[in-house]
């Protein structure tokens, strides 16, 4: 930080794709990272699937293993690069 800005220098913005090249998510799991991608909150989601928070969260937790990302947004990045979201 600099005078109260952040500063990246311009040759940071490459970060290693360090996931899985093939990544195996069941159906429920597939449905719900659409959810997600869309925005939706995991109190929506489960509305939506009729399962509680808890459950979607779980569910999210799972998929961040499989596909070793470390945030639910380094997720969906990989979901896109490997083609599972269009």
């Amino acid at each position: 930080m600099y005078t109260g800005r952040y500063w990246v220098h311009l040759n940071m913005h490459h970060i290693p794709f360090s996931a899985p090249s093939v990544i195996v998510f069941n159906q429920r799991e597939l449905m719900i990272l659409n959810m997600i991608a869309e925005g939706l909150t995991n109190k929506e989601i489960g509305e939506k699937v009729f399962s509680s928070k808890r459950t979607v969260d779980s569910i999210r937790i799972s998929m961040l293993r499989k596909s070793k990302s470390r945030n639910t947004a380094a997720l969906i990045a990989c979901s896109f690069r490997l083609g599972i979201l269009t």
